[in-house]
């Protein structure tokens, strides 16, 4: 245990941390990325063997799917974090008993999210003005998705346990694999046997199957010093209590951004089949740097939480100011290797020059402002880092969810077009930073006078 340990605080607690972090960031973004191009293979897929509102299916239910996905993701950052500042603590037992609280949570998890998302899932597309030439293949795809949601909830948990060890490259190799199943079972199950938006659900779980046994069996290896034992597997009530206090408000914050996208995707679903089909296909191009420069948002989360638990607290400051630079250079590299390519790119997805240009016209005023986002991204997982995210829920609440709903209601109402929409995100980007970057010095300067004291 002991050596397990060490390794896992050496390069957080202590040396560079210009190198640390690459080494932390780089396979979590990867991972980030390839579940990105997981996603975008089931639209390429969909959108070059089957058609367009095929394509609107797949690409108009992800406000559904990460609004029931996240309200129980918040818990698994809870356990990262709770999991570090043991680590931080040097408290290895209580860290082990975090980790069996945190898989038996993930079981949990998952049949709450698979049993909701099953039975509600037309009633949901029809809460979002779902087209009536979508929502019935929308709702095949929703369902069988969600029947196979149990894996990729184990997977996500099980992979917090090991990001707030210091473990990266086992999740990104797990998922790589699982991957790879995927795009072949894609093809497969949409060219040869015409499954369409069905064969790309049941694809997409039977990876997520494989990616949660392949983790599963790392962490249970008896070798691993730091390994699950499935006997032990039980909530540990006063750490259960400690990942709730952490959990629910990130579940709140984490479920206000696609709750605010549905009143968003309503607003887009408002104008038709091809503006859903182009900023479907957007989306999926966009968010490759945003996923990429998440790694460095999960940095921060994981250094300042270890170092916070060591009371390290200059080490806690520097992390953040290096994930956020790392952060913005490599989301305006990718952006702009993407936006150089938006033409071969979108190809990949339709060839109707419609849903083309919707598109491009979300990329050109997106790319603009993804930087904010990033900064918004470091701080709110800084000030969670730090034991404090009640300040980034209240944040969401104000900004994500208040803001967002109020302009579909008022300004989109008066001003019904695609930009009207757009402007949304980096105004409450950019008013996000600002208010918690100021609730972070705070919280800063309580902790550092609390040390000394």
């Amino acid at each position: 245990m002991n050596k397990t340990k060490t390794k896992d605080k050496a390069y957080m607690l202590s040396g560079s941390l210009w190198k640390g972090i690459i080494l932390f960031a780089v396979p979590v973004s990867l991972t980030a990325l390839l579940q990105q191009l997981f996603h975008s293979v089931d639209m390429m897929v969909v959108g070059s063997y089957c058609g367009p509102n095929e394509l609107a299916a797949v690409g108009s239910n992800n406000a559904i799917i990460n609004l029931l996905v996240n309200i129980f993701m918040g818990l698994s950052i809870g356990a990262n974090v709770v999991i570090g500042h043991l680590i931080g603590e040097e408290n290895p037992e209580k860290a082990r008993n975090a980790m069996h609280t945190s898989i038996a949570l993930s079981v949990i998890s998952g049949i709450t999210v698979a049993i909701i998302g099953c039975v509600f899932s037309r009633k949901l597309l029809e809460l979002i003005s779902s087209p009536p030439e979508v929502i019935d293949l929308a709702t095949l795809y929703l369902r069988i998705y969600f029947a196979g949601i149990p894996f990729l909830m184990i997977y996500n948990f099980s992979a917090a346990i090991l990001r707030s060890r210091g473990e990266t490259t086992i999740p990104f190799l797990c998922l790589t694999t699982g991957g790879v199943l995927n795009i072949c079972l894609n093809l497969i199950f949409v060219t040869v046997f015409n499954m369409g938006v069905a064969g790309v659900a049941v694809a997409t779980s039977i990876s997520n199957a494989l990616s949660c046994f392949l983790v599963l069996r790392y962490l249970f290896n008896p070798k691993k010093e730091f390994h699950l034992d499935k006997n032990k597997i039980k909530v540990h009530t006063d750490l259960f209590k400690k990942i709730l206090w952490q959990g629910i408000p990130l579940s709140i914050h984490s479920a206000l951004y696609p709750f605010s996208n549905m009143f968003l995707q309503s607003g887009i679903n408002s104008l038709g089949a091809i503006t859903v089909a182009g900023n479907a296909a957007a989306i999926s191009l966009e968010a490759y740097g945003m996923n990429f420069s998440d790694g460095f948002c999960q940095a921060a989360l994981n250094f300042v939480s270890q170092n916070k638990g060591a009371k390290n607290y200059k080490r806690c400051i520097k992390s953040v100011l290096i994930s956020m630079f790392y952060g913005i250079v490599f989301i305006n590299t990718i952006n702009l290797i993407i936006f150089l390519a938006k033409d071969i790119l979108f190809g990949f997805f339709t060839t109707d020059p419609k849903v083309i240009a919707v598109g491009v016209e979300r990329m050109k005023f997106m790319f603009m402002f993804y930087c904010f986002a990033n900064m918004q991204g470091v701080i709110t997982n800084t000030i969670r880092a730090m034991g404090y995210p009640i300040f980034s829920t209240a944040t969401s609440i104000i900004c994500i969810c208040g803001f967002r709903v109020i302009w579909m209601n008022t300004v989109f109402k008066l001003y019904p077009s695609y930009k009207t929409i757009l402007i949304t995100y980096p105004l409450t980007w950019i008013m996000m930073f600002v208010i918690i970057s100021v609730c972070t010095v705070f919280v800063f300067r309580r902790e550092i006078k609390g040390a000394e004291n």
